[in-house]
Formats: structure tokens, sequence, C-alpha cells
């Protein structure tokens, strides 16, 4: 087995009220020929979840899915200190446990997760996080990887 190098690239997530371009740097693993494997769900980054593989455009930060590994992303949203960081980590290792999750990313106000699809399914997937956010107000979590930029429309590649 070749070892690729990991490197981090700057994907394009869209434009701040100024109208500059927001970029979010991202893990990856070259594959050669601008082919990119993710190495971590992002936490502002649409459409792409961790083991995905994607071709990336380094001019304008874009990329296309070109390999999905089947994992879903899930991005997690609360006020800074609504959440410590202890409560997402036993979070985490409870899904760690259980669904086979990774816990790819965290922020005082986000914490990003990859689920295996196929391992866990929707429902399954959904009552935990559902289960976790009760009983905190203004927290809310959603799929980064699972509908199409209009919020509603599903991507499908499952």
């Amino acid at each position: 087995m070749v070892d690729r190098p990991l490197k981090t690239i700057n994907v394009h997530v869209g434009s701040s009220n100024t109208g500059e371009p927001v970029f979010e740097e991202m893990l990856v693993t070259d594959l050669g020929d601008s082919v990119m494997r993710v190495e971590r769900s992002p936490g502002l980054v649409l459409g792409i979840a961790r083991g995905d593989e994607i071709r990336y455009r380094m001019e304008s930060g874009q990329f296309e899915v070109l390999r999905r590994a089947g994992n879903v992303a899930i991005q997690v949203y609360y006020m800074q200190k609504q959440l410590s960081e202890q409560q997402i980590s036993a979070f985490a290792e409870s899904l760690g446990e259980a669904m086979g999750a990774t816990w790819d990313g965290f922020t005082p106000k986000q914490a990003v997760f990859s689920i295996d699809l196929k391992r866990n399914g929707f429902p399954a997937i959904e009552n935990a996080f559902n289960r976790f956010i009760e009983g905190h107000p203004r927290v809310e979590w959603h799929y980064s990887n699972v509908f199409a930029d209009d919020g509603t429309t599903p991507l499908n590649w499952w």
C-alpha cells in the first residue's frame, strides 16, 4: 500500500456579506490528478463527508464528488457555552461505540460528525441526535451531505 500525502485545501463555501469569498480549510489525502479523499467531514462546506473522493479545482476552490464513501456528515450548532466540550466529547464517545461514528471537528459553537449510513440507517442516526439535543433549546443538527442546496431535495447517493 502506498502512503499518500495529507494536505490542506481551501474549499469555497460562499461569500461574506461584503461579497468576499469564504473558504474552509479541509484536510485531504492527495490521490493525484487533482483527486482528493476527504479525511474529515467539513464544518461549513456542504455536500461531502469523510472518505468521499472529490476532484478539486485549486484556482476556484470548487469541487465535484467522484465517489461517495457512504458516510453522512452531521453538523451540530449551538450557542457558545451552551454545550461544553466535555458534553460533546461524551456524546462523541457514545456515538463511536454504538455507531462507529467519528468526531471530525469542534468549535465553541459547532461539532461535526461522520457516520456510516449503511451500518446505521437514517432512523437510528436521527434518534441519536434528537435524543442528544433534547433539553437543549436552540441546539440544532442537520445532515450536510444528504440534501441539495434547496435543503429539501434528497441527493439520493445512498
